[in-house]
């Protein structure tokens, strides 16, 4: 037996002996651990058994222990290497110093053009990462920047791709002809399309050390910023802040308010809106490159202070205050977010929101200015307009980073809302990818968290939820409001596993958070109507009632209908008896959301479906969801089965049947006032007149007229006509809708 085979068989058979160690051990009784530990030691020790037994015999052959030894070998190996470096020759080293260089994946021609007339070297690997390791390590800095400095050069005359020039310019100094800059922003560009942000950010940085013109410093320095929100945030916000207090000039214009916009992407809004008020002064004191650069920065400054929570009179920026009378597109933006807050105004929302959505040539709307409208229209209930003004904003930061957080998750928000699950998931994922929870400001975090939790919640995931619950939190977490968005989601969570108690005090708390914010609109946060849910189960009538008729009076200033349905549901199930106002409150919910179950009603109805005993309007609100809901998968509760749980096993896919009819009438149901498609979308579902005027509050008379205005603008006259219209003949929503 040679020697190496006999020490191979000394570590394994050493190695096999270990009495197992507390928790398991490095092998356990059927050997299917050892597999795994055997792969991993020959990995490390590069399977040179020899390497092995040397690293078990260095680490003192007691108590072994896998990354005790995968040191140990890593050391023995260096040694080894070390060794057989010095018994070579100048020319050998000089050749394998160029190929250590280089690294794996470069072409053979480049290789070879470099090493030319170069002795070969058997036994050693440099494209090892140990082995490069250690050859690199015995170059001085001047050494190693003149061969990288001959070995970008030679890439270049041999014509090799850009991409590869420029990954060898990253690492030396600058003073280069034009051609490396060219280079090694090629590079960059590579690296942010495959995502390896920290290579993306290394090349811009260097690229920025090269000569360049003002205009290319200025987008190769927001391309810097975009690769270092997802690795480096801190110094994502620094870059960002140094492109935006560059002097006014009509061609950096776009790149300027491009930075402004994304120092809002973390939720860092105190830090931004110190930012954007000196940027706005600027503006004040040298001429504006652009008459809508001050008011696209004062959207932006007001922005960020209402996220920060910062009262407008408490503010010392000196930055004027938005006037709905006189704003322009990007002000009506931040004023229809502060409408949706406040909750007062549905229709005045709506049209602000439009105004920034849908702004006249020449406007300047920054993207986050337009994700807060597109998120005021989702909390009106105008799920398509904000579903397509989203999938734009969505599409249009795709490639820039963690720059695209922030509408994908006003779109799992969405999603969530629809009771589209799987796609929040998907976007949720997503969102992840481009800026990781470590990116974020401890302030924001609490939002994606809520999010993820209501989604692990609506799709039944309860196991993730504890997992979810259990994850840490940076200090500062619970400092902004959304830190209410996330005690009302664990509260939901808390209540599901059956922890009343400490449900009822997280929603309290989400209130105080909420209306100390100016958050008053329910459908934000339904919290009073979900606090009486459980104060009733806790036997508190008193305050379950309280919180109730608080809620309804909001939901119906508001006037969005799947914010009344709901209010109004869980009011239902308060009381055991209400069968036909449970029933009726299902029907109005499903006619309100279109046609689906947002995320909040698959959790009020599983929440009804698994009291014990079910009330009997429990019962009844299960048995309507279970006779409207999507196609047979809405079974009512058998065997243990909530309805909640039946849904999501059938859960249709989005656009399944989706039709492209137009609709069959000339008119356009765009023309509709708010009041007017409320109204029109609760009569094409089936609801008599007086049902839509209990459901939204107002007379049966005032029913009557928003429907005739309809009628008239659709150029229809009943309603099967308006259900075509508004729905298509497949019963699925025609463009218009």
């Amino acid at each position: 037996m040679t020697e190496p085979a006999r020490a191979a068989g000394t570590a394994a058979a050493w190695w096999r002996s270990v009495p197992a160690a507390a928790g398991g051990g490095a092998f356990d009784a059927d050997g299917a651990f050892a597999a795994h530990t055997e792969a991993l030691l020959a990995a490390a020790a590069a399977g040179d058994p020899a390497a092995l037994l040397a690293a078990m015999r260095r680490s003192g052959l007691r108590d072994p222990d896998v990354d005790g030894l995968n040191a140990a070998c890593r050391e023995v190996r260096r040694d080894l290497v070390a060794g057989r470096l010095a018994l070579l020759s100048a020319p050998q080293l000089r050749g394998l110093r160029i190929r250590a260089l280089l690294g794996p994946g470069v072409p053979e021609r480049l290789a070879a053009g470099l090493t030319h007339g170069l002795p070969g070297c058997s036994g050693i690997d440099p494209t090892d990462p140990l082995v490069a390791d250690v050859v690199l390590a015995a170059m001085d800095g001047a050494e190693r920047a003149a061969l990288r400095r001959h070995a970008a050069e030679t890439a270049n005359d041999l014509g090799l791709p850009p991409v590869l020039v420029g990954r060898l310019l990253s690492a030396t100094e600058p003073g280069w002809p034009s051609w490396a800059l060219e280079a090694l922003l090629a590079a960059a560009a590579a690296a942010a399309t495959e995502r390896n942000w920290e290579t993306a950010a290394t090349l811009y940085d260097r690229a920025l050390r090269e000569p360049m013109d003002d205009t290319l410093r200025l987008t190769t320095s927001l391309a810097l910023g975009d690769a270092q929100l997802t690795c480096s945030p801190e110094a994502a916000d620094r870059t960002f802040r140094t492109v935006l207090r560059t002097a006014p000039d009509g061609g950096a214009l776009t790149v300027r308010l491009a930075a402004a916009d994304r120092l809002l992407v973390r939720g860092d809004d105190e830090t931004a809106r110190r930012a954007l008020a000196a940027a706005h002064h600027r503006t004040a004191t040298a001429p504006p490159s652009h008459a809508g650069e001050p008011a696209a920065l004062a959207a932006l400054y007001w922005l960020a202070a209402d996220r920060a929570g910062t009262p407008p009179e408490l503010t010392s920026d000196r930055v004027p205050a938005l006037d709905g009378a006189a704003a322009d597109p990007a002000g009506r933006g931040v004023l229809a977010w502060r409408e949706a807050v406040a909750g007062d105004d549905l229709d005045r929302t709506r049209r602000h929101a439009l105004a920034a959505l849908d702004p006249p040539a020449g406007a300047v709307v920054p993207p986050a200015v337009q994700v807060a409208a597109a998120r005021a229209l989702m909390v009106t209930e105008d799920f398509d307009a904000a579903e397509h003004r989203l999938n734009g904003l969505v599409e249009a930061s795709r490639g820039a980073g963690g720059h695209a957080a922030r509408p994908l998750a006003a779109r799992a928000e969405l999603w969530l809302r629809t009771g589209h699950l799987a796609e929040a998931e998907r976007d949720l994922h997503d969102l992840q990818q481009c800026l990781p929870e470590q990116s974020w400001h401890p302030s924001a975090l609490p939002r994606l968290r809520a999010l993820q939790l209501m989604q692990l919640l609506a799709t039944g995931r309860r196991e993730q939820v504890g997992a979810a619950l259990g994850e840490p939190l940076p200090p500062g977490s619970d400092q902004g409001v959304a830190w209410a968005y996330l005690l009302y989601a664990r509260a939901v969570a808390e209540a599901a596993d059956g922890h009343v108690d400490a449900a009822v005090r997280m929603l309290h708390e989400c209130g105080r958070r909420c209306l100390s914010a100016g958050h008053r609109n329910p459908a934000l946060l339904p919290w009073r109507s979900q606090a009486a849910l459980w104060e009733h189960v806790r036997g508190d009538d008193t305050e379950a009632a309280a919180l109730l008729r608080v809620e309804r009076q909001a939901a119906e200033r508001w006037g969005a209908a799947g914010t009344v349905t709901l209010t109004e549901l869980r009011a239902a199930l308060l009381h055991g008896d209400g069968v036909s106002r449970a029933d009726r409150a299902v029907v109005a919910l499903w006619a309100a959301m279109r046609g689906g179950w947002s995320a909040e009603a698959l959790l009020t109805l599983e929440s009804a479906a698994a009291g014990r005993p079910m009330s009997a309007a429990a019962d009844a609100a299960v048995r309507a969801a279970a006779r409207i809901g999507p196609g047979s998968g809405w079974s009512v509760r058998v065997g243990g089965t909530s309805a909640a749980k039946a849904a999501r096993s059938v859960a249709v896919p989005r656009n399944a049947g989706r039709t492209d009819r137009r609709p069959v009438s000339g008119g356009d149901a765009g023309n509709l006032s708010a009041a007017q498609l409320r109204v029109a979308e609760l009569a094409a579902n089936g609801l008599p007149n007086a049902a839509i005027a209990e459901i939204l509050a107002i007379t049966k008379r005032t029913v009557e007229l928003h429907l005739s205005n309809a009628y008239r603008k659709l150029g229809i006259s009943n309603r099967s006509e308006l259900s075509d219209v508004l729905y298509g003949a497949a019963g699925e929503h025609s463009p218009v809708c």
